[in-house]
């Protein structure tokens, strides 16, 4: 009421919506398949470390899965913690890189989650999906900005992510010690 400008209720900046959409259209399509049809899709295009150093027989999509298993999801609540923690921590992101470069950084944060599991899991059988390591860039770049800004109002913004920040690495925690695949 009043005659100031409309904001959007959501306003969610170009990639993150992209990105969010794509993930969710992963999603879905999974969910037509049938359960053997599933699993084939996820070992052939999740991130197994062992195919890529050699541990055991390579795959034929193996050169493409450090970034496919980013849009692999274990189930909805998995998905749903990573969408929500991309909207979060990408959307201010994405405003001071722009969508182009936002892409380039999430997908090399994610790039940088699948070289550090290869690192740590080398020998590991075990397939690896989810967003967390591009989620975890953007995180830290809201961070970066956050604590980088130079405004006043630098304390009010972290105040803004810390409660969705918590929820996020928590979740990361859980999930890393009940597994789930993140």
């Amino acid at each position: 009421l009043g005659g100031g400008a409309r904001q959007p209720m959501f306003n969610v900046s170009t990639a993150v919506l992209w990105l969010l959409v794509a993930n969710l259209i992963v999603h879905l399509l999974r969910f037509f398949l049938s359960e053997q049809a599933d699993d084939r899709l996820v070992y052939d295009f999740a991130l197994v470390a062992a195919r890529l150093t050699g541990a055991m027989p390579s795959g034929p999509y193996d050169l493409a899965t450090p970034v496919t298993y980013q849009f692999l999801h274990a189930g909805l609540d998995h998905l749903s913690i990573n969408m929500l923690a991309l909207l979060a921590f990408g959307t201010p992101v994405e405003r001071r890189l722009g969508a182009v470069r936002f892409t380039v950084f999430y997908l090399l944060c994610g790039l940088a989650g699948a070289a550090a599991h290869i690192l740590a899991f080398s020998d590991s059988p075990a397939p690896l999906i989810g967003a967390s390591g591009a989620i975890a860039g953007c995180f830290g770049g809201a961070i970066r900005l956050i604590a980088g800004g130079g405004r006043a109002n630098g304390l009010a913004g972290f105040r803004q992510v810390a409660l969705l920040a918590v929820l996020w690495l928590g979740s990361q925690v859980v999930f890393g010690l009940v597994g789930g695949g993140i």
